[in-house]
């Protein structure tokens, strides 16, 4: 498992000498983390009021309007796709076969979006994609089930980034969309410092992740490698 930085991928970045992003070429799967509060249409899509220092600012300043905009990681995915093809000599013509995740994250800071849009009683904080075996000893990974997640949360970037699903399915065969959430709820602000500034920080009784280990298992099964059980075709695969 390698965690590489956005703009490790920026033009220059990798070289023979600093060689930190070729191993994608050998990769079995990618992971891209999304993060929608940086990105100013998910923002603005957030009409309703939210409890959440990163999102509270909807209708931010100018200076962090100009951020946000120019923050476009479909951009940066563009440049991860077109590094991975360039690695493999793909042709234009023929699309990257490792299979793409894309990880919506802080889902629990936009997840009134998905609101109306998941199964009634099923959105991914009311929900683990799990399945009991009917020797009812142990539970298996539904990937199926994930898989359906993925159509409503690509309807959704259809709605507010469509670049970023042209871009991933424009250069991959296998596209999956996953939310997120490592904490489950947002951060609050602790005691203020001599400056007087209060700090971000979450208290670890209030951690309660939502999916997070989905997207790495997902990953195993798409790839053949899963270190879990998991369902496939209604049946379970030790």
């Amino acid at each position: 498992m390698y965690d590489n930085a956005g703009e490790h991928f920026l033009p220059g970045r990798d070289s023979i000498e600093t060689p930190v992003t070729r191993h994608i070429a050998n990769s079995d799967a990618l992971l891209f983390v999304f993060d929608p509060t940086q990105d100013v249409r998910f923002r603005s899509a957030c009409t309703e009021p939210v409890d959440d220092p990163q999102m509270m600012s909807v209708n931010t300043d100018s200076e962090t309007q100009s951020r946000l905009h120019s923050t476009r990681q479909e951009v940066v995915l563009n440049n991860v796709l077109t590094q991975i093809r360039n690695l493999n000599s793909l042709p234009s013509d023929v699309k990257i076969k490792m299979p793409l995740i894309v990880v919506l994250a802080k889902y629990d800071a936009w997840k009134q979006l998905g609101r109306g849009k998941f199964p009634t009683g099923r959105a991914p904080e009311e929900w683990e994609p799990w399945k009991l075996t009917a020797e009812g000893i142990i539970h298996c990974y539904r990937p199926e089930k994930v898989e359906q997640y993925s159509q409503i949360l690509r309807e959704l970037l259809m709605d507010l980034i469509p670049g970023l699903v042209s871009v991933a399915e424009t250069e991959v065969e296998r596209v999956t969309y996953i939310a997120v959430s490592s904490t489950g709820g947002p951060p609050e602000f602790g005691e203020p410092d001599e400056q007087g500034i209060r700090p971000l920080c979450y208290r670890p009784v209030n951690v309660k992740p939502i999916w997070a280990e989905v997207p790495f298992l997902h990953a195993q099964c798409l790839t053949n490698k899963s270190t879990v059980p998991f369902t496939k075709d209604g049946k379970a695969v030790m």
